[in-house]
């Protein structure tokens, strides 16, 4: 034990450059994987995992240099990360792929056009308005910065312009379509009968029914704003940046809307 603390503190001060590159290179590895993952229930596994695998990768890698006899050890821990690795993505696939949405480049260099055009606000909030009283659930939500596509992909396209009647046509309870949700980019929907990612247990009240927490989801994982009409009270709901806005006024609910989608038009 001595021996190899020996060798690796030697290998250290013969290649300090080395050493502080990959250390560098470790502390930019561990801050991506915070700030991804901090929110979500793989950051307990993989940052420590990640942490202990990285320092043993460079301490490895500094008494290999040094000693033949760890280059084995070395070759037997790359074989294990391998497969861990693997373990890991199947593991965490919703982590991953949220991790991906927030990396889509058009939030970069803002590409995506802003779903909070007038005319589609206010189409909209008259769907909602109808839906209402009549408690037929509803749940539309507004693409901005982060792209969408992927979950669009999963549902059936549209890629028609956004009113009121097309709205209530789709969430009525005899379209096969109306069971899930509407996506819409700019002034169109361009997908309906899309499976929101549900929020994770214990992140959301308990008591809230499958369109909120889809909303609740959506909202975590993306900076989509959902618009939610009850089926069982007829309520209005809006989840932003994973914040459930409950029981809300038409009024309300146009004033938020227009003023979320002004933000994202100035910035």
């Amino acid at each position: 034990m001595f021996e190899a603390l020996t060798e690796l503190f030697q290998a250290v001060w013969q290649q300090p450059i080395q050493v502080a590159i990959e250390l560098l290179l470790i502390a930019a590895v561990i801050w991506i994987l915070l700030g991804y993952l901090l929110r979500t229930r793989a950051a307990a596994v993989v940052i420590p995992i990640s942490i202990f695998v990285l320092l043993l990768v460079v301490i490895l890698d500094l008494l290999s240099s040094a000693n033949d006899a760890f280059a084995r050890l070395r070759a037997v821990v790359d074989w294990v990360i391998g497969g861990s690795l693997i373990a890991l993505l199947v593991a965490f696939q919703p982590e991953l792929r949220q991790g991906l949405m927030k990396l889509d480049p058009s939030r970069w260099f803002g590409s995506s056009q802003p779903s909070g055009t007038s005319s589609t606000i206010d189409a909209v909030i008259q769907a909602a308005k109808q839906a209402s009283p009549i408690r037929q659930g509803m749940i539309v939500a507004f693409e901005r910065k982060a792209s969408l596509e992927p979950l669009a992909e999963t549902g059936i396209r549209l890629e028609a312009y956004t009113t009121t009647a097309l709205l209530m046509s789709i969430f009525n309870k005899e379209s096969p379509l109306h069971d899930l949700g509407v996506i819409i980019r700019s002034d169109r929907m361009i997908a309906a009968k899309v499976q929101f990612p549900l929020a994770e247990e214990g992140s959301s009240d308990q008591a809230l029914g499958s369109r909120h927490r889809a909303a609740l989801g959506l909202s975590e994982e993306t900076d989509a704003v959902v618009l939610v009409v009850s089926e069982e009270t007829g309520h209005l709901s809006l989840a932003v940046d994973g914040e459930l806005l409950s029981n809300m006024k038409i009024d309300q609910l146009r004033t938020k809307l227009r003023d979320l989608f002004s933000e994202v038009e100035g910035e």
